[in-house]
């Protein structure tokens, strides 16, 4: 049972007490866990290297297709993820609609199988890529919601560090199971081989398979909100009855959704100007963020002549440090303040990046680099 709220706390989403335990707090870091493969494997390092090889056509011709697909399905997140997300946390049933999303994750890395090595399924890969990233953005919406659920607000640093780096450990993990399983030796587990991309293909299944067991734990533990908690859109009627029901019984929600955004940002300007200018820098900030993940081991491939199994080791080394980092700098956010962890990590951002741009046509040999 919640516990009522303390005097004097402030009334605030995470200035709540919470009836959390570490149980709780395990079972819903694992989603992240589960469906990391998503990010790690397919997104990122194994199945996007994968579709702009050779083996679909002309590699420039391939990374820009790719590109389009992600450009498209990025504008479609950015339409649909605040209205989807605030409908479905005023209906309160945020555990139920994760579910049918991460199952729906689960059969489009399943479907990956049937992308094979050919230019013709080229777009069959782009098209499952493109919507599985759609799913997978939305879900991440809804899955960061929950975290009001499972923290108070001293914990918030903590805990979604936990929850972040639990996925990048996941990404490792999987990584070194379809490397060693499947993509380093001529002949893998159960006699699979490089045969017709079969080994990639095969990794994909592996991938549906784990989402569907490790984010068991988190559909067990985590429950939709009681009726009673659940809040109707503002203005959500006015629609309503105007027209045909089969014409706005969908649309209606749409629109209200819209117009309760436009309204929330009108008084966040009002009052907090300095929020808007942080959401909006926030969002180009984690845009251009995904651009360099989506693309990073695509560029390892085709500019530095990274092998698919070096590529992996690649993967399995930026997630080890991410990993690791994302739980420190969890636990430092609620010491310091998540303030100067950003202004932290956006300094290391940019001198990493430079670091890169002025060796990136060095060249190594036994003494040391050579640019």
């Amino acid at each position: 049972m919640t516990m009522p709220p303390i005097a004097g706390e402030p009334a605030t989403a995470l200035g709540r007490p919470k009836d959390t335990s570490a149980k709780k707090i395990i079972s819903w870091a694992m989603w992240d866990w589960g469906t990391q493969p998503f990010n790690t494997v397919i997104i990122t390092f194994v199945f996007a290297v994968y579709l702009t090889s050779s083996s679909f056509g002309n590699t420039n011709q391939t990374s820009q297709a790719l590109s389009v697909s992600t450009t498209i399905a990025g504008l479609v997140v950015a339409l649909a993820a605040p209205v989807l997300g605030q409908t479905v946390d005023r209906s309160g049933r945020t555990v139920t609609v994760l579910r049918g999303l991460t199952w729906t994750l689960a059969l489009i890395s399943a479907l990956l199988f049937f992308v094979r090595p050919d230019p013709s399924y080229l777009w069959l890969g782009l098209g499952l890529l493109g919507f599985g990233s759609i799913i997978n953005e939305i879900a991440g919406v809804n899955y960061n919601s929950l975290l009001d659920d499972v923290a108070g607000e001293a914990n918030v640093g903590r805990v979604s560090g936990f929850g972040w780096g639990m996925g990048y450990l996941g990404g490792i993990v999987v990584l070194l199971v379809i490397y060693f399983g499947f993509i380093q030796p001529d002949v893998g587990w159960f006699g699979v081989t490089g045969d017709d991309g079969m080994d990639i293909r095969v990794s994909m299944l592996v991938c549906a398979i784990w989402t569907l067991l490790f984010t068991i734990p988190t559909f067990v533990s985590l429950h939709d909100r009681p009726q009673a908690q659940r809040r109707p859109i503002p203005g959500i009627e006015v629609y309503r009855g105007k027209q045909p029901r089969w014409i706005w019984g969908w649309l209606a929600p749409v629109i209200a959704s819209y117009a309760e955004l436009a309204a929330t940002i009108g008084r966040l300007w009002k009052l907090s100007r300095h929020t808007v200018y942080f959401l909006a820098a926030s969002a180009l900030f984690r845009d251009g963020l995904a651009g360099v993940f989506a693309f990073g081991a695509v560029i390892a491939a085709g500019t530095f002549g990274f092998s698919s199994g070096d590529v992996v080791v690649f993967g399995a080394a930026a997630n080890i440090v991410a990993g690791l980092s994302t739980i420190a700098f969890g636990l430092l956010d609620d010491k310091i303040g998540p303030k100067k962890v950003i202004i932290m990590a956006l300094v290391a951002l940019i001198l990493m990046g430079t670091v890169v741009f002025v060796l990136h046509d060095g060249e190594r040999s036994s003494s040391g680099w050579r640019v």
